[in-house]
Formats: C-alpha cells, structure tokens, sequence
C-alpha cells in the first residue's frame, strides 16, 4: 500500500516511444529514427549535395568522376570482354533445351487437366542437375526467367535456407506471387492465395521451384506437397523439382503418401564436363582468342574442375583470375601488349619497350637465338617488328595446335581401351598435350614425353579398332584440318604483306598433311568396298600348312612346329592383303598428323610475342581454400600483410596485432594453454615494464583472445580452471 502510494505521489518520468523488438536478450539496442525524422531528411539533404551552403560545405566529399582506366584495366579489357561475352552465350544457349521442355511440360499439364483424378495428381518436373552446386544458382534463375517470358507470370522459388518448416514455405510462395499490399489481406497460406488468384481472374498456371531438393527437410516437404495437392482443383499447381544426384532419391526421401500424388517427368541437364568442353573450346581453342594459358595454369584449373564440385563458373572465375594477374604480372610493358593486339604499325612508348627487354623472359629469348641480334636491345623499330612477327607465328602454331588436339580427341575416344593414358576429357588433354612435345626428334627417337604420354601406344591400339570407326575417325580429321586452313586463309587476309609469308607456310604444310589424309581415306574406303581377297589367301594358306602337317605323324613337336607355320602363313597373307596395308597407311597419316601438329604453341622455344601473350604461373593456391594455412601464415607472420616498417619490425617494436602476438605465444604451449601465465608473458611483450598488467593490457589480451577462439585455433573449457584447450597442432599446419 506505502509502495503504491509513493508511486502514486512521485513524478513520472517520460518514456521514450521505442518500437518494439523481437529480441528477448539483455542490452542496449539503436533504433534508428522513422523515415518522417528532420535528422534523416537533413542526412538525405548531404548526401544529394544540398544547395547554398550545404552544397559548398559537401562539395569538397563529393563523388570525383572516373578518371581514364588504366593500362592493366586496358588490358583485362581486351583480353577477357570477348570471352566473357562468348561464354555467357554459350551457358544461355546449353540450357534453353531443358528450359522449353520444362514450360511444354507445364503448359501441357495445365492445358490437358480439364477435371481433376480422384487423387488430385500434381504435375511435378524433375530436374537432374547434377553435383556441380555453384552453378545451380545461374541455371535457376535462368529458368525462372524463361516461365516468365513464355508461361506464367506466378512463378515462386523456394531455397532450403528460408524454406525450414512447412508455414515458411507457404509464407515464401504468397510473397513472391502475391503483392505486399494484398499478402495482408488475404494470408500466407494456399488458401489465401486462391482467393487472390480467383479474384484476380487469373489463368496462368503457378509454378513452383524447389531448389536443390537434397537439403530440404523431408517430412516438411512432404507436408508441402502434400498440402499442394489439396489446392490442385481450384488452384493450377506445377511443381519444379532440381535434383543433383539421380531420380530414384525422390522416392527414398518423399513419404509414399507424397509420392502418389505427384505425376512426374525426368529432365536432365547436360553433364557440366560437356559444358565446359565447349567453354574451354570456344575460350582457350578459338582463333579469335588472342590471350594464351600455358600447361601448368591449365592443368591446375583442370584439376580444380575434376577433383572439387565439377562447376564451370568456377573454372571460368579461374581463367579470369589468370587473366587478371597476367595483365598486372605485365604492367610495366601493357602498352606493347596493347599495341599488338590493336595491331599498331608504330611502336610504343620508348619506356614500354625497356621495360620489356628488362624481363628474364626477354633475356631467356635473346640467348635462345641462334645469332644474338644486338638491334633487338637498341632499336625499338626492330623488337615491333619481330613482336609483330611473333604474334602472326603464335596464331597459326595454335590453330595447327588446336586442330591436332581435336584429333587426338577423337582418336582417344574410338579406342576402346583406356591403358594408354590419355584422358579424352578436351581441357585435360590440351594441357597434357601443351606440356608435352609430340614431335620426334632429329635421330627418329622419341622423347621422353612422347613415351609417357601414351600416344605410340595409342596409335598401336589404333589397330584392333573396327573398319567403320577408323573410317569415321579419318573423315573427322579431314574435317578438322578443312577448318585449321580455313582458319589460316582468314589470319592470312588480316595481317600485312611482311607477315603472309608465315601464314602461308603454315597453310602449305597443313594442306600437304590434308592431302596425305584424304589418300588414305580414299583408299582405306575402296579396300573395305572391295571383298577380302586376303582372307581367302590366308585361308588358302593356312589349309595347305595344315595339310602338310596332318601328313606327318612324328609326336607333339612336330604337331607344335606345324600349328606355329598355320599362325606365320596366316599372318603373312593378312599383312599382304590390300585392306591391311589400306589400315596401316590410314593410322601412320593419323600419325603424321599428331606429330606436325601437336607442339605447343607457347613453349620455350616459341616467339617473344607468344612468351609475352602467355600466362603460365601458378593459381593452384588461390583456387583451392585453404583458410587455417592461410590464417596460420597470416598471424605468423603479419607483415607479409599488412606491409608494416621492417626497421620498426627489426627493432623488435610492438607494430604486430595482439592476435599475433598472442598466437606465436600459444604456440609455444601444449594442449592446455594457462591463461594467467599467458597474460604475463602478452604483457611482457606488449608493455616490457614491472608490475602487473593494466586494465588496457587485459583488455587488450582479452580481445586478441576472444579472435583466436573465434578463428577456432583456441577452446574454453571446464577441465581445467584458468586454462583453455588449443585446437591446432604443428603437423595439422
């Protein structure tokens, strides 16, 4: 009764109007003022530059205009805006099939259902998308868009991370069909959105996409479809259903009851390897692609692409990576890159041209020479001149270079064996092949990397294939080598008269090759016309050693002896036979063709030009993640990072963050870390004087703590008092 009486009695102290906040925790919390507040609109005020003073005191921060990009910008330009574009034409184009089945699919289900089953069957598309995950994102989207553009303007995408219960998922459908304005009124739920769709007079269908349907919850989606099937009589419900692993995981995963009320069609997306073959051709194989990757490069992108998820996204983001730091690895000389790709007749800056012949890849070339031309180093004129040279000589080398990779492809994919090594995946290969030399040298033994490529091996196998395979292989080649000097006769009519001579050496010993292929081809096709007439030798022959080895009764030697004559006449009379030779002559042009066409474009020996249009380092550490070495080599040794003064450092000065400080202290203990005698030796570091730490000290080490553990390097626990548990070891870094 005192207490209500003096609260009655003693003033009231204002309240503040604070909305309300779903938090339930202790603290203090910032709300910001409401949109109609004089201190918002005067922020809005400066930030649009005001007028009067306002716009002279803000003038000084105001946004400055983009300057003119720079020589490395220039050059990602030129380099990768025609990839970009070509590929982003090639993932549009590789989805549209599976796109237009899915819309006939459900334009046909809608338009077909006129009453109902008894069961209320839904129609649900699945679609196989494979294990490659990043590139799901893109593929969703697109499709979405195209139901959009042809179908129905309902359409609803459901992600397993908004979509955790079953009253998410309804909530999820009506936002994104349903305005905001309207969601009010009539629900988040099915039936709120028939009463939106029949007093809207909709017709079009409502599709809904379930992305990735492994990570969903199953029982909940079970529910939903369930729930979706209830609604199929007054609302027209299309599933979407994107599946990366296989079909038969529908029904292991749905509840039966579900399973019966969906009426299912399979789609399937083309494998992602396929995808980027026809990346990797139109991006690293193109005669319009001016920009070389070297073996290595190549080889770890490839790498990243079969060992880790299969995305193309993430090869194409590993190409422009290698992109990006080529252009910065030739900043000092860009303006000599982008004269030769823009094809200038003059040379560049003076500075442009030092800066290039100051390079080791310079001098490399300068002592590769057979005669050391001085004029190289002293006139620039001179180094235009060969550069340009270079580049007309690196163009026809990787068209020749790309037409032999297609065969060896092709060859690789007709012998049904795999002992020989070769992968017939298209950018594995280019690579194998960009770090191997197929050409025999000038005593006629093969090297080192012909005999652990496989490839005498595969031209061996090239035997036993089937007439009709071999027969198709060689058409292909033709076809290959047609477009190799199709290519060479455009190059030809774009460069000057200086640099024809090259193009059409080039062209010259690709038509004599293409002309040696067509006369096997031919011939190879009138032998298998033609009947076996060296069958029936060999026949003949082996009947005639077989008789005269009946004739005699000597014992088993003899009998042996006879049955190793029948096996050399037979093979004697096949090796004479006109279809035998035919075959021979076929494989050993095919195999001419790998050994004029397989060197690499880019290799040591190549031009200056082509070493300079060339990025051969390593990427393999910035693909693959490797956050604890990163974090380990970051707090070890931080200065790498953060660039801090070596004389400060040198001089044992404090310029390292707490967390490294704390970190190399850590790992001087075992398991259990003593925090008391860890704040001592931090404070000794820190602030080297006596007496006990101050309360700046502790808070710093407390904080440099609390990143350790959240870096998950360091464990709290109750084992032990005043202790905590490292988590990492030496041998794991």
């Amino acid at each position: 009764r005192f207490r209500n009486l003096e609260m009655a009695t003693s003033p009231r102290r204002p309240r503040l109007a604070v909305p309300e906040s779903d938090s339930v925790s202790e603290g203090v919390f910032l709300f910001k003022p409401d949109s109609g507040s004089p201190r918002k609109e005067q922020s809005k005020r400066k930030s649009r530059g005001g007028s009067g003073q306002n716009a002279k005191k803000s003038g000084k921060h105001a946004a400055l205009p983009p300057g003119p990009p720079s020589a490395i910008d220039q050059l990602i330009n030129e380099f990768w805006s025609p990839i970009q574009q070509g590929i982003d034409d090639i993932l549009a184009r590789q989805n549209f099939k599976v796109y237009d089945d899915v819309v006939a699919f459900a334009r046909t289900s809608v338009e077909s259902t006129t009453a109902p089953s008894v069961y209320n069957e839904l129609p649900a598309a699945v679609v196989l998308t494979g294990i490659n995950s990043p590139d799901h994102a893109n593929m969703y989207c697109g499709l979405n868009k195209r139901l959009n553009e042809t179908l129905t303007p309902h359409t609803a995408v459901l992600r397993h991370k908004e979509c955790s219960s079953l009253k998410a998922m309804m909530k999820t459908v009506c936002d994104q069909i349903i305005s905001d304005a309207q969601v009010a009124r009539v629900g988040v739920d099915l039936q709120g959105l028939q009463w939106w769709y029949d007093d809207a007079g909709e017709t079009a269908p409502v599709v809904i996409i379930v992305e990735d349907f492994e990570a969903f919850d199953a029982v909940e989606l079970s529910n939903f479809v369930t729930v979706c099937s209830s609604y199929r009589a007054s609302l027209p419900i299309v599933l979407v259903i994107g599946v990366a692993s296989e079909a038969e995981t529908l029904p292991r995963r749905l509840s039966r009851r579900a399973i019966t009320l969906l009426n299912v069609a399979k789609f399937r997306v083309n494998p992602s390897s396929e995808v980027l073959s026809e990346v990797f051709e139109f991006a690293v194989m193109s005669a319009e692609c001016r920009y070389r990757i070297g073996a290595r490069a190549l080889q770890q992108l490839c790498d990243s692409f079969l060992y880790n998820n299969l995305s193309v996204s993430t090869f194409v983001r590993g190409l422009k990576f290698c992109v990006i730091q080529h252009a910065v690895a030739c900043e000092p000389y860009a303006e000599v890159l982008l004269g030769l790709l823009a094809r200038a007749d003059s040379p560049p800056s003076v500075g442009s041209c030092e800066a290039l012949q100051a390079t080791a890849m310079f001098q490399c070339y300068f002592e590769s020479e057979p005669h050391n031309e001085v004029d190289l180093c002293t006139d620039d004129a001179v180094l235009w001149k060969r550069l340009q040279l270079g580049v007309v000589d690196d163009s026809c080398r990787h068209s020749r270079f790309s037409a032999g990779v297609r065969c060896l492809q092709a060859a690789v994919i007709a012998v049904p064996n795999s002992t020989h090594g070769l992968s017939p995946f298209l950018p594995s290969l280019y690579a194998a092949c960009a770090a191997s030399d197929f050409n025999t040298t000038a005593e006629g033994d093969t090297g080192q990397a012909v005999r652990d490529s496989g490839l005498p091996f595969l031209l061996k196998l090239m035997t036993v294939i089937p007439n009709s395979a071999l027969e198709r292989l060689l058409q292909f080649v033709v076809t290959s080598l047609e477009g190799c000097i199709a290519t060479l006769t455009n190059l030809s009519k774009q460069v000057s008269k200086n640099e024809q001579q090259t193009v059409l050496s080039a062209k010259g010993c690709t038509r004599a090759t293409l002309t040696a292929v067509e006369e096997a081809l031919s011939e190879f096709t009138r032998c298998v016309a033609q009947p076996n007439d060296g069958g029936a030798a060999a026949v003949s022959a082996a009947s005639s050693a077989a008789e005269e080895g009946n004739s005699t009764h000597d014992g088993r030697g003899k009998r042996r002896k006879m049955l190793h004559r029948v096996a050399v006449a037979s093979e004697a009379a096949r090796a004479e036979a006109p279809l035998a030779k035919a075959k021979t002559a076929a494989i050993s042009a095919i195999g001419r063709v790998f050994q004029e066409n397989l060197t690499p474009p880019s290799s040591s020996t190549g031009s200056l030009a082509g070493r300079a249009l060339c990025f051969d380092g390593t990427v393999a550490r910035m693909l693959d993640g490797r956050p604890r070495v990163q974090i380990h080599r970051a707090l070890s040794a931080p200065q790498t990072y953060l660039r801090t003064n070596d004389a400060a450092h040198a001089a044992d000065e404090p310029t390292d963050p707490d967390e490294a400080i704390l970190y190399r202290l850590v790992l001087e203990c075992g398991k259990w870390v003593n925090l008391h005698d860890m704040l001592a030796a931090f404070a000794a570091q820190v602030e080297p004087k006596d007496g006990a730490p101050g309360k700046q000290v502790q808070a710093r080490f407390l904080r440099a703590l609390s990143s350790l553990q959240f870096l998950g390097l360091l464990k709290s626990t109750k084992r032990k008092a005043d202790h905590v548990q490292r988590l990492t070891t030496a041998s794991a870094l």
